[in-house]
């Protein structure tokens, strides 16, 4: 390496920023979910590196004093962590300030036996739709409403800019919705959409529907305790076959999340009745070993184990549905799609039921042929009822997604405002918006070549984004690029521009909120039990969720600028 451009000089070795490079350390070891003293880990790589890489360099020796100079101990980390999160946080507050509007999504949820409040905003933030983690809250022993108005207050969040809440219908969320939404001395109250991203079981599963699913899932709960030890982590030092272990190991999982105690809570994992099907065999022999008669003869019962197989089919089919909710980059159209064609879809799975073809049931599909008169009654009685919990999972569905079917329409205007007739529009839930003139504005707009061009174009583009993501290709935010040509349509449409951007603001999916969740649990792992602050986790979380959503820091002032992350 003999050019002089590839040759750094000494007066670069003596301006070298350390403090910059242990700011983009810190970074790194967020966003990979590192411990803090792990610095001095990637210090020690780097030297051990350096002596191979600037082997040839001329001042060899200076770039490696650089490199030891750069302050990587644990406190040191911390202490960027915090910084760059008070950074982030500042951001977050002039991009709310600086947004038309706002949308919320609220989830609380109990972790290590300690519930937490989770609070994301979602904006635009000039030509970037941001979902920012505004607030993570220990709940335990705390008004609910409290916390809530408090975070809001915190982060300067306008209440009369907010257009949508999103939760998953517990009824404390309930309380704080009416709470936040009520009238004060400083805002109006208005009328705010409330959205479910995520199918809540207890919603789907009422009456005779809960009776038949929980007897099923109290078997399969005592099982459970009766093939675990009493210390629960040490079950994968008992002698079980690996399909058991498979499904204590999906069990495990479970009980770190949500609600562990609830059974019903299981319908939210379908991999666990999956897996536990697939080493019934392995159980029944277990079983005979151990000489247990009372099991043994409830999975030899044709009938429950005909309830087992439709309730296993059945949670596979919403665990692939629920998926398909909460993947990223989707626009809130996407989502209303999706609901649409999910209600449909149930009205096939029930007339599957009633032929009893099962052609979407493949594990009640393996059940026997070979019947006698009394358990081809009983197959009868099971098919009516499987084909009843169906129509009661149609009915819950559609009060969870009630919103998504009534606003239908006037969500695709984020992508037809060219097309869709005004008399497609519901902007009742809108009018707040002070959008009188919408009807007439909205007729200049779509007699506007030039400007309705612009959206036959963006369509073009949203379809090569929509069938990337759907191959799993792309990096590419659709949501992005509606706002970006939103953004260059004039202010003399400004009716017709807030609609947009108010819709724009409304989640699509749950994404972020499942990975700050995820990332608590990682947090509460064991090389990190009590070994941080909750105001370290929170910065943690929040600057590891900001790279998430694969957005860069954009520095508000200070030393933070020149680091590479701002």
């Amino acid at each position: 390496m003999t050019s002089l451009e590839n040759k750094p000089t000494a007066s670069t070795c003596d301006i070298c920023d350390t403090s910059d490079a242990s700011f983009t350390a810190a970074n790194i070891i967020v966003r990979y979910g590192k411990p803090f003293d792990d610095g001095e880990f990637l210090k020690e790589a780097w030297l051990a590196c350096a002596e191979t890489i600037f082997a040839d360099f001329e001042h060899k020796d200076k770039l490696i004093q650089c490199i030891e100079n750069i302050p990587l101990s644990k406190h040191t980390i911390k202490d960027k962590i915090h910084k760059l999160a008070e950074n982030v946080i500042e951001q977050q507050k002039n991009d709310i300030k600086s947004s038309p509007f706002v949308s919320l999504f609220l989830d609380n949820r109990r972790m290590d036996q300690t519930p937490r409040l989770a609070i994301i905003a979602r904006y635009c933030a000039v030509n970037e739709i941001k979902e920012e983690l505004m607030s993570f809250t220990c709940s335990k022993d705390m008004d609910m409403l409290a916390l809530t108005k408090k975070a809001l207050t915190e982060k300067k969040i306008d209440t009369s800019k907010i257009v949508s809440i999103t939760t998953e219908d517990y009824p404390d969320m309930k309380k704080i919705i009416n709470g936040v939404t009520a009238p004060s001395k400083n805002n109006v109250s208005h009328s705010i959409l409330e959205f479910d991203c995520i199918i809540s079981p207890t919603r789907l599963f009422l009456g005779a529907s809960y009776s038949h699913i929980t007897s099923v899932l109290k078997v399969v709960y005592d099982l459970v305790k009766h093939l675990l030890p009493k210390n629960f982590c040490n079950y994968r030092q008992l002698e079980y076959n690996t399909k058991i272990l498979a499904f204590l190991d999906e069990v495990y999982t479970l009980s770190t999340d949500r609600e562990s105690n609830s059974k019903i809570s299981w319908l939210r994992r379908g991999e666990v009745l999956q897996r536990f099907v697939d080493c019934l065999e392995e159980i029944k022999l277990l079983l005979q070993k151990q000489n247990n008669e009372k099991y043994l003869q409830q999975l030899m019962d044709i009938t429950w184990l005909a309830k087992l197989m439709f309730l296993t089919d059945l949670c596979q089919i919403f665990k692939d549905f629920n998926a398909k909710l909460q993947d990223a980059d989707k626009t809130v159209i996407i989502m209303s799609d999706l609901t649409c064609a999910f209600e449909a879809k149930l009205q096939l799975l029930r007339n599957d039921i009633v032929s009893k073809k099962y052609k979407f049931f493949p594990n009640l599909q393996t059940l026997p042929n070979d019947l006698d008169s009394q358990e081809i009654l009983n197959e009868a009685n099971a098919s009516e009822n499987f084909s009843s919990i169906i129509n009661d999972c149609s009915i819950g569905l559609s009060s969870v997604f009630s919103q998504f079917r009534e606003l239908s329409d006037t969500l695709k205007f984020i992508m037809y405002p060219d097309m869709i007739p005004f008399g497609k529009l519901n902007l009742s839930k809108f009018a707040w918006l002070d959008i009188d003139e919408f009807e007439m504005t909205l007729i200049d707009f779509q007699c506007s070549t030039i400007w309705t061009q612009k959206f036959i174009k963006l369509r073009q583009e949203l379809e090569l984004i929509e069938s990337e993501r759907l191959s799993g290709g792309t990096n590419k935010n659709a949501n992005n690029k509606i706002l970006e040509v939103w953004s260059t349509i004039p202010n003399t449409f400004s009716c017709v521009k807030k609609l947009a951007f108010a819709i724009l603001t409304i989640f699509p999916s749950t994404s972020v909120c499942e990975s700050v969740f995820y990332d608590m649990r990682c947090l509460e792992s064991d090389w990190n039990k009590n070994c941080m602050s909750d105001d370290e986790k929170f910065a943690y979380i929040l600057l590891k969720n900001h790279h998430h959503q694969h957005q860069h820091f954009q520095p508000v002032a200070g030393p933070l600028q020149g680091t590479g992350l701002l």
